[in-house]
């Protein structure tokens, strides 16, 4: 999505991500961070008469944050103890950590401030983000930045503060703290203060799923997972009163299943289905299951996989969505790759593979998660790519803005985000495999692993 920070206004490209808390933009005196969108650009907070730094020294920098893993500087405040920022002594410091694998682990740093944001005629003063002046690992060079959407609890960093999308649904008088958001591979939308049904975002009725973890404090949006289920049998059933847990994650591409849950799938697939292109091989690198091995067809004849969930929902997931259509270029025709991955000895992630089949509710006050049937016509079809390779750059997320006042919500023309296939679009084929499948080298700056923040 595009959005406007500063006076006069610029404009950054930002990920919507419910993974994490925090708004971090990127400024454009950071020498490490990689190449950013065309649409937007890095901030300049010399340019902008409405910038503010928070002093280290001041009430709004967290006392007793110095702590070297958590600041990762040795400027101290004396007195608190609160953490000054490397890059500027004088100023309140942060330190993110996204990540969930050590192949993908990524890291920012920078000072804490408040700045004007904006689109159209909505204007929200004074909200607390992260500008960020060093990067390391892969970050994504598509965006200028992350609009964190999770819980307060994530926004410790290591100050703790109110996430930027509270403040902004706050000013804008939403009492019920939800948002919802729907996606195609090519368009979308997000809406703050409303579960979507007046924007006609889905059809039917939502149902609602409890958050789980709340009791700690929450941190992600988790939900209780019995288990998967293919065809009428149930894998990995819980065995005891705790179920699985599984993120709601728009900040991450894929399914990830946690090793249980993926070993039995893999298993499953391979002794009923081995007939099927890229199923079986005696090497586990030569099939669909290995990242970067991919159909040069259909799925045909592959079965419908479900996410059962606590509280009696079933997410079903056709192989038009579990599996990523793409171009290849070199063949002239669509490659279509498994959207689901093993997450290793971490929880179920459920990212945009599977959110892309709903119009999914956040709803904060309740503490819940509801899923329902999006609109396609508003929130984007799920189809083939055309392959263009600037195709990220074009993609569109609308954005909303309800308030608890109005029942009519305030449809802005905000900028863009696009789901799992769009990010894939970007993948570039470089070696053949065989007629049935092709091995496609991945990219981690496209492809998001497990987008979360770890305090």
């Amino acid at each position: 999505m595009t959005l406007n920070i500063g006076t006069p206004p610029q404009h950054v490209r930002l990920q919507a991500d419910t993974g994490s808390s925090s708004l971090i933009v990127t400024a454009k005196e950071c020498t490490t961070c990689k190449r950013k969108s065309k649409e937007g650009g890095a901030y300049s907070s010399l340019n902008s008469s409405s910038m503010q730094k928070i002093g280290c020294g001041d009430d709004r920098c967290g006392s007793n944050t110095c702590a070297l893993n958590q600041c990762k500087s040795t400027y101290c405040f004396p007195g608190t103890n609160a953490c000054c920022s490397a890059m500027d002594p004088k100023s309140c410091g942060f330190f993110l950590q996204y990540g969930g694998d050590i192949d993908y682990d990524v890291e920012a740093s920078g000072l804490m401030m408040t700045e004007t944001f904006s689109k159209g005629d909505h204007i929200f003063q004074d909200i607390t983000f992260y500008k960020t002046i060093h990067e390391s690992g892969p970050w994504p060079s598509q965006v200028d930045g992350i609009l964190g959407l999770g819980f307060p609890r994530l926004n410790c960093n290591p100050t703790c503060t109110e996430p930027a999308y509270l403040q902004m649904m706050n000013i804008l008088g939403v009492e019920e703290k939800m948002f919802s958001m729907c996606m195609g591979d090519t368009t979308g939308w997000l809406e703050l203060g409303s579960d979507g049904k007046e924007s006609n975002l889905y059809v039917g009725k939502p149902v609602y799923v409890p958050v789980t973890g709340l009791v700690t404090g929450g941190t992600y949006y988790s939900v209780g997972l019995n288990g998967i289920r293919v065809g009428k049998e149930i894998l990995g059933a819980s065995i005891s009163d705790s179920p699985y847990h599984a993120i709601v994650d728009s900040g991450t591409t894929l399914l990830l299943l946690q090793q249980s849950l993926w070993r039995g799938l893999v298993l499953y697939l391979q002794g009923r289905y081995c007939r099927l292109p890229g199923v079986c091989a005696n090497d586990i690198k030569d099939t669909i299951f290995h990242p970067g091995v991919c159909l040069t067809k259909p799925p045909v004849d592959f079965p419908t996989i479900t996410l059962t969930l606590v509280g009696g929902l079933s997410l079903e997931l056709p192989p038009t969505i579990y599996f990523i259509h793409y171009d290849d270029p070199e063949l002239g025709r669509h490659i279509y790759c498994l959207g689901i991955q093993g997450a290793g000895d971490e929880r179920t992630v459920i990212g945009d593979t599977v959110l892309r089949g709903f119009h999914v509710i956040y709803d904060l006050s309740r503490h819940r998660v509801g899923f329902a049937n999006p609109n396609r016509t508003t929130c984007g079809k799920v189809e083939l790519l055309s392959g263009d390779q600037d195709f990220i750059n074009r993609a569109e997320l609308g954005f909303i803005l309800g308030t608890s006042k109005s029942n009519r919500a305030i449809a802005l023309s905000f900028g863009t985000i696009c789901g799992a296939s769009a990010l894939l679009a970007l993948i570039l084929i470089t070696v053949r495999a065989s007629k049935a499948v092709r091995r496609v080298p991945l990219n981690n700056s496209v492809l998001q692993r497990g987008f979360g923040t770890f305090n």
